[in-house]
């Protein structure tokens, strides 16, 4: 049901700007000896545009005296701002400092040189921080994490440190190399995790994978529980906005550029689709009568609802096309069912 849009970075990388959101990723999905050092509670997000500052004169003085060719000077700021991104500082339990690089990708597929970047976005972390009076006294840098969230359909498959990547035709050299590891979080492919745990990153997770409105709901009541009154609004309003703006367009198509406060609003968003996908059956029952046209709109309806699992086995069922007085009764279920089963246990009836 997801839809690639250009804000799709963006978005999530605001869900997740919310300290609520990123323990429960780190705790969740995360399987890390070390965070159990870290107090989480002490969670504390620095701007990640600052990262590349670092080089803004250096690349403008770059563009001030251009070169020919080849060396031609870059364009301002490319692959030095990454404003998806986010860095996270946390105290450990001894009282040191720890920081947690949180990369966003949002493409098809796993990019061989992730790597790479990773260690160039961090190096230039450190290049900034090495200015800073307090690491300069102190004569260390500190550690980083780094942390993809990866949401393509396919497996991520690249090499996760930058080590695996170089040659090793001299084997003497590879004590002088980088070893640029970071853990990758495949958003599709990652376990679910038990509801008692209250993980509100598990249920964006969740969201982001389903293929039916039934479930969307069902996860959006978790959501309201669990984010309860004036202290969560901020974040119900960014994870119902990134639901109906960026994840669900075209099941909400009904409601084209709505802005809304809250959760609440969303689901109601979607029962008003359901009654609106009722109707629109309804007139084209009244206007064709039973034709093969309405039972096809009829499994497509059902495939928004409860899932393609759902439609296809409902396909499946009404191969021989249902008695003409059975048919009202379809659409209804159809429309109105509050679960595939429910409507799969119907249809078996006829």
């Amino acid at each position: 049901m997801a839809k690639a849009r250009t804000d799709y970075d963006g978005a999530f990388r605001l869900i997740f700007s919310y300290v609520r959101v990123l323990s429960d990723l780190l705790t969740g999905f995360v399987n890390e000896p070390p965070l159990e050092k870290l107090d989480l509670s002490t969670l504390q997000e620095v701007s990640a545009r600052s990262v590349s500052d670092v080089f803004a004169r250096r690349e403008g003085d770059a563009q001030a005296k251009p070169r020919q060719g080849k060396d031609r000077a870059r364009k301002p700021g490319r692959f030095l701002q990454r404003e998806n991104d986010a860095i996270w500082k946390a105290r450990t339990k001894t009282g040191d400092d720890a920081y947690i690089y949180l990369m966003v990708e949002y493409q098809s597929r796993s990019a061989w040189d992730m790597a790479v970047r990773v260690c160039f976005y961090i190096m230039l972390f450190y290049v900034r921080l090495a200015r800073e009076p307090e690491v300069i006294k102190r004569g260390k840098l500190p550690q980083v994490l780094a942390i993809v969230l990866y949401n393509g359909k396919a497996r991520w498959n690249a090499k996760t440190s930058l080590q695996e990547l170089i040659d090793v035709t001299l084997p003497e050299l590879i004590p002088y190399g980088m070893a640029g590891s970071y853990i990758v979080i495949d958003i599709r492919h990652a376990r679910k995790l038990k509801r008692e745990l209250r993980n509100v990153a598990d249920v964006v997770f969740r969201l982001q994978r389903l293929d039916a409105s039934e479930v969307a709901k069902q996860e959006i009541d978790y959501l309201n529980e669990w984010l309860p009154g004036k202290q969560w609004a901020g974040l119900r309003r960014v994870i119902a906005n990134w639901m109906t703006n960026v994840l669900l367009p075209e099941e909400l198509e009904e409601f084209p550029g709505r802005e809304v406060q809250d959760l609440w609003e969303v689901r109601e968003m979607f029962d008003e689709q359901v009654l609106t996908w009722g109707e629109k059956i309804k007139a084209k029952s009244r206007a064709e009568g039973r034709t093969e046209g309405q039972l096809s709109l009829l499994v497509e309806i059902a495939k928004l609802r409860f899932g393609e699992t759902v439609a296809t086995a409902m396909a499946a069922l009404l191969g021989h096309s249902p008695p003409e007085s059975k048919l009202q009764s379809v659409t209804e279920w159809v429309a109105l069912s509050s679960s595939g089963d429910t409507l799969l246990a119907k249809l078996r009836e006829i």
